[in-house]
Order: C-alpha cells, then structure tokens, then sequence
C-alpha cells in the first residue's frame, strides 16, 4: 500500500524505511568503484545510456554512483524523479515509452530534453522488506528490453543489496566496538571512583588489601595510642540550631579534625553522631604513637579555641570540645560484608573515651599509660586518681602543652 507525498506515491511505511535507509549510513558518502563497476555494466548489458544506484530518504533521491549523467548531479527531489514510483513496488519495473506511461509523462526529465523514454529499475529490497533504493537505467530511445538483460538487472540489484548487507555489518561492527569501549571507559571510570572511595574509607594499607581481594586479618597490636573527641552540650546545641546548620557546622568541625589527624601521622577510625575517634600506631605501628596522638589533639583544642572566640564575638554558641587521650592494647579489624567498616576494639579506645568524659571542656585529659611514654617533651597537670565507670580508680592528666 502506499500514500502520497507531493502528488507521488510513497511507501506506507516510509517513515521507517527511511530509518533502514540510515542504519546504511551510505547517504552522502564518496564514490566507491565496486558501486561505479555495477552502474557502468548495467548500462553496456541493456545498451542504455544512463544507468545510477540511489538511495530515497524522506525527501530526495540522492546517487551513490552514476554512469551517463554529469559529475556534479547528486540528488534529485523525490517528486521529480523516475523512480519515485519503483520502491513501491516489489520486483523489476520495465517501462518501454514513458512518454505514454501516466505515471511518468510530465517528469521534466521525460517532458523536457533529454525527454527520456525508456526505464528500467529495480527496487533494492533488504532483508526486513525495507525499499531502500533502485538500481536504473534509462535511455532517450524507445526500447524492448530482452528477458535475458531483465534477469541482469535483477542479478546486478542483489549484488548492490549484498554490498550494502556487508556494509551494515561494518557498521554494526563499529557501533558494538564503540559501545563496548564506552562500556569499558565507564567500567575503568567506576573503578577508578570505588578505588578511590575504599581508600578514603580504609587505612591506606587496609585499603590495597581490599582493592587486591587479599583477605584482611583482624590484628592485635600490644601498644596504640587512642585520641577520643567529643562536644560538651551537644544536645542543647542541637535543639537550639537549626538541623541544616548543625549538620554543617559538626563536618566543617570534623573536616579541620581530619586534616590535623592526617598531618600528625594518626587514622581517623570512625565519628560516632558528635564523637570523633582516630588511633595512633596502627595499622602501620610506630614508636613514637603517644607524641603524635597528644600533638594532634593540642592542635585540635587550640584550633577550636580560636573557633570559639570568633564564635563569640559574633554573639554565636559556642562548641567547647573534651579529649580523652590513652594508650593500651587494640584489636584492629574489618567487620560487615556489604557494608565493610574498619573498626577497633580494646582497653585503648573504651578508657580513651572513659578520659574525655572526665575531663573539662577545652582540655585533654591522657592516662597515665600515655604520660610514661612521653618523657619529658610536654608539660602536664597532675589530676590524680579519679573514678571510672567501669574501670575504677584511674589516674589521669591534662595535657597543657608541647615544652620547647
């Protein structure tokens, strides 16, 4: 069946033969000889003296090779073409004298000169029924085309229709290539992003591990130092400031606590809602863990001293921090399976956090375990021995500050 475009025939299914037509990607390309050969012995077979190869978008017939017609016609107008008619058929279209056929009396190129006469074509049909284009000849002589020079045209249209499957091939070909190096891109792209996201979730050598799918041992390290930060009031804080705000202020927080953490040498373990807690001495152990431990938490008072005081003169609350800093055994390792988390356990952190609830806000209170390892490098407060929920009598000291 078939509708009307601008007074001619067209496919009902025009519109997706035109997207056949592309999948081609033929329309608009250089001249190729094996297309040139066929058009040329299509000609000296039926002694026309014009014969093309063209392909029908929604609105020209444009030549992909062309024997008789001047070297710069391309393309044609659908509506005034001779083969407008052809691709809504199914097999070859003989037509002896177009001047007397209807169909084609008042094309101008049958009207006016070279007044064409005679036409032959063949509808290249594709594999899924889509008319794709035709292969024609056509001369300005009347003329009685042999069966036999019929069956040619015929032959010679299936070796078009079998370079133009080849060609879609190639170009799925190239189509599947480019998906699987855009898939491949997004793969390294994706890795790239989950490398970076286990190394900035997991201890540096904690994380290669993992990145190489070698098992993670939990760990038992005899000496580690523990640094355990908290806010004083933040529960007061959080009803009194808006949720957005809090939120904001407690990362800002962290962000600065992170950084000194990461200068000093210490791993950050984990925030617990206001908590913050980062180890010295682990996972790589080192001798000097308590030096490092206590000079990162004097950097991180004295940084939030300075906050503060900017805090109040602009008339805002406050975020008085407590540290508890304390050295003992830690029991590093991974725990979840979709959700990993790098976690530790042991007397180090329990009595680290035990400490920062003993201790009053803006100072650091370390155990004496700490204090024996730091020699005589910073200046202390003896506090002396104060009860601890679930530990007893504990002695303890406020850490003042690094001696020159």
């Amino acid at each position: 069946m078939c509708a009307l475009y601008k007074g001619i025939e067209i496919p009902d299914n025009d519109t997706e033969r035109v997207d056949a037509v592309n999948t081609y990607q033929i329309l608009d390309t250089e001249p190729e000889q094996d297309f040139d050969d066929i058009t040329e012995l299509a000609a000296c077979l039926t002694g026309c003296r014009v014969s093309y190869i063209g392909f029908f978008d929604d609105k020209r017939l444009w030549l992909k090779s062309k024997y008789g017609l001047p070297p710069d016609l391309m393309e044609r107008p659908r509506e005034l073409t001779l083969c407008s008619p052809t691709i809504c058929q199914s097999d070859l279209v003989v037509v002896p004298d177009m001047s007397k056929d209807a169909r084609y009396a008042d094309l101008p190129t049958v009207k006016n000169p070279p007044n064409a006469k005679f036409y032959c074509a063949m509808p290249l049909i594709n594999p899924e029924g889509f008319a794709l284009g035709t292969l024609c000849v056509w001369d300005t002589e009347v003329l009685d085309l042999e069966p036999e020079a019929q069956q040619c045209i015929r032959r010679l249209a299936r070796q078009v229709l079998s370079k133009l499957e080849l060609r879609r091939q190639i170009v799925d070909l190239y189509r599947k290539t480019e998906e699987v190096a855009q898939a491949l891109e997004v793969e390294k792209t994706n890795a790239v992003k989950a490398t970076g996201l286990i190394r900035n979730l997991f201890p540096s050598s904690v994380a290669s591990q993992i990145i190489e799918g070698a098992p993670v041992e939990p760990r038992f390290f005899g000496s580690a130092t523990a640094i355990f930060i908290d806010f004083e009031s933040f529960t007061t804080l959080a009803e009194t400031i808006e949720p957005r705000v809090i939120i904001e202020q407690l990362g800002d927080f962290f962000s600065v606590f992170d950084r000194i953490v990461e200068k000093h040498g210490l791993e950050k373990i984990k925030t617990i809602g206001d908590g913050y807690l980062a180890l010295s001495g682990l996972p790589v152990e080192t001798r000097d863990h308590a030096q490092r431990a206590c000079l990162a938490a004097l950097e991180i008072r004295d940084t939030m001293e300075k906050r503060n005081a900017e805090r109040r003169k602009l008339l805002l609350p406050e975020w008085p921090i407590r540290i508890g800093v304390h050295t003992g055994s830690i029991i590093a390792g991974i725990v979840g399976v979709s959700r990993m988390t790098y976690d530790v356990w042991g007397d180090g952190v329990n009595l680290a956090s035990r400490l920062q609830e003993n201790c009053v806000a803006g100072h650091i209170n370390i155990s004496e375990a700490t204090v024996g390892l730091l020699g005589d490098t910073f200046e202390l407060e003896a506090r002396g021995e104060l009860d601890v929920k679930n530990k007893g009598s504990v002695k303890m000291h406020y850490l003042i500050s690094k001696r020159d």
